[in-house]
């Protein structure tokens, strides 16, 4: 068997599962860019900044800020002042967005089952290491 380039079999694998989380995503009419905010604030209990999200969605300022415009406008979003410092907006998901959040879950979850059901549950956590191992030598890697 050739030996392929690792890089690019990994680039292939993660454009692939991504591509067909869109394609399942927009089957439900989930806007596929909502995802990973939707994720966030699911997990926040107090809200989150807008500069807190685009620490954790890894997107640019501009490209969060469009983007939460657009959530508010189809009401996935609200907006409320901080209670404590009057200076800070906090940014929590409506019930239309948790019911969306919940969508998302299941198709990820599916996606999850199906990548599962590929390998043993050895292979599966082998992998799994190794992926880790990968992404553990890219932190390092930055953080010099």
């Amino acid at each position: 068997m050739k030996e392929g380039k690792l890089g690019f079999e990994l680039a292939d694998v993660s454009k692939m599962i991504i591509d067909s989380l869109r394609e399942a995503s927009e089957k439900e009419g989930i806007v596929s860019s909502y995802r990973p905010f939707l994720f966030h604030l699911t997990h926040s209990e107090g809200g989150l900044t807008q500069s807190e999200l685009v620490e954790r969605v890894h997107f640019k300022a501009p490209t969060v800020s469009l983007t939460i415009q657009k959530m508010e406008l189809d009401g996935l979003i609200r907006k409320e002042i901080d209670k404590d410092d009057q200076r800070i907006t906090r940014i929590y998901l409506t019930e239309k967005g948790r019911l969306l959040d919940d969508k998302i879950r299941k198709i990820h979850e599916d996606q999850e089952d199906y990548l599962s059901s590929l390998f043993t549950k050895e292979e599966k956590n082998e992998l799994i290491e190794y992926l880790k191992r990968i992404k553990d030598k890219f932190k390092e890697k930055e953080e010099k």
